[in-house]
């Protein structure tokens, strides 16, 4: 009885909290104290067995120790524009969409072999563990690997471009090193003539194969993603994902 109460009580308290943030209006967040929280109402919230988005084939890989998990949807196969979810599991396996924006993919879409060049996005189920930029942390609870210096210093200014599209970024772990910063381009597997898949800055449109949206978003993704809830991105057209 009292295991059960306390698992009830730790499902209203992630339900309320996962509430005031698709609000925008959370308390930590807000800085706003327990006495005017209380009085602003908390929108409805939904709780699903499962990620939406997403069919049984790409859920399966998700693991059941990752609590955070975004969903990146292409319109089609050759666009370039997409819907980004963001999802968290609550304890007792509720899953809760956070929040919701459009976002870019690569300029001709999606591929499940996408090749340097060929401006094709990466179809599949990768890893988030490791972030950066040319613009000091702006509160990233991964690791954050800082330079503000050029693309030849290891940094992550490209040129002088106005639009600086990796003022902040975070690694998608297709073909890469968990662990390493973005900005180390070693590849892990050879065969897969693809790398260096981020998610990042927009820019004047569409990316050569990585997600992209605002920068205001970027800062928000970063700040919301948490190493100990092991997140993972789901990417692909939305075809391609009902499977």
């Amino acid at each position: 009885m009292r295991r059960s109460l306390k698992r009830s009580l730790t499902r209203a308290t992630a339900l309320t909290t996962i509430a005031a943030t698709v609000a925008g209006v959370g308390v930590v967040s807000a800085g706003i104290g327990p006495a005017a929280a209380a009085t602003v109402p908390a929108p409805a919230v939904s709780c699903q067995t499962t990620v939406g988005g997403a069919g049984p084939t790409f859920l399966a890989k998700i693991g059941p120790t990752t609590k955070q998990v975004v969903v990146v949807s292409g319109d089609s196969r050759g666009s370039s524009y997409n819907r980004i979810r963001f999802w968290t599991k609550l304890a007792d396996n509720c899953w809760v969409k956070v929040r919701a924006m459009a976002g870019r993919n690569g300029y001709t879409g999606w591929s499940k072999t996408p090749v340097d060049g060929s401006g094709l996005s990466p179809i599949g189920v990768f890893g988030l563990t490791d972030a950066g930029g040319r613009k000091k942390n702006p509160g990233s609870k991964l690791p954050y690997h800082y330079n503000a210096g050029t693309w030849d210093q290891y940094g992550y200014r490209m040129n002088s471009n106005r639009v600086q599209v990796f003022d902040y970024v975070v690694a998608i772990n297709f073909n890469r090193f968990a662990g390493k910063p973005p900005r180390d381009m070693n590849r892990p597997n050879p065969k897969i003539h693809d790398g260096g898949i981020w998610f990042h800055v927009g820019g004047a449109g569409a990316t050569r194969g990585c997600v992209s949206v605002t920068e205001a978003q970027m800062i928000w993704t970063l700040q919301w993603l948490d190493p100990t809830a092991q997140p993972k991105i789901i990417m692909g057209n939305r075809q391609a994902l009902a499977r």
